[in-house]
């Protein structure tokens, strides 16, 4: 069975198969739920770059990923392609993303890396919605933020997310997302 960041069992929801263009039904969807429970997320100074350049967001790991603020991730990416504004829903209890729009930084967004040791992460009660519709993603609250894993808003956000040992994490925005 697949596991979570945390190693828990991962769980799954099966979106009804379309059909293609053949007529042939196509292989259902899963998307990953919110975690079951309490993880703790460690500090950590990975690196990240956002088109070539440095970067330092407030980054934590849970398990084997790397978990960032959305704020942190708006900030980052303002005033590119794939730029996109944050903001709360009180009346869905949701965080909302909307691309194509600026970002006002906010006082605590880009931080730098996190201090006080491991921290209680918990699975967010938040909704989280991209130009109005809702998505799934593995969310975390930790110090009352809610932290993402930066491949979950890549896709979610269509940005291109990578890896190298050369230059750690990296976000290009003239790239889509892809897997």
């Amino acid at each position: 069975m697949p596991k979570t960041s945390n190693g828990t069992d991962a769980t799954y929801v099966r979106i009804a198969p379309t059909t293609s263009a053949s007529g042939q039904p196509e292989k259902p969807i899963e998307q990953p739920q919110q975690p079951a429970g309490n993880a703790t997320a460690s500090p950590t100074n990975d690196k990240l770059e956002v088109n070539g350049t440095a970067a330092n967001p407030t980054v934590y790991k849970i398990g084997d990923s790397n978990y960032f603020k959305i704020r942190d991730v708006a900030a980052l990416l303002n005033k590119s392609e794939k730029q996109f504004a944050v903001g709360y829903d009180g009346t869905k209890n949701a965080v909302t993303a909307t691309t194509g729009q600026g970002y006002d930084k906010q006082t605590g967004d880009l931080a730098g890396a996190a201090t006080g040791g491991n921290q209680s992460a918990d699975p967010s009660n938040d909704a989280i919605y991209v130009d109005g519709q809702k998505i799934e993603a593995e969310v975390y609250k930790i110090n009352g933020s809610n932290y993402f894993k930066l491949r979950d808003l890549g896709k979610a956000l269509n940005f291109y997310v990578g890896w190298s040992a050369e230059r750690g994490m990296y976000i290009e925005t003239d790239k889509p997302y892809s897997e």
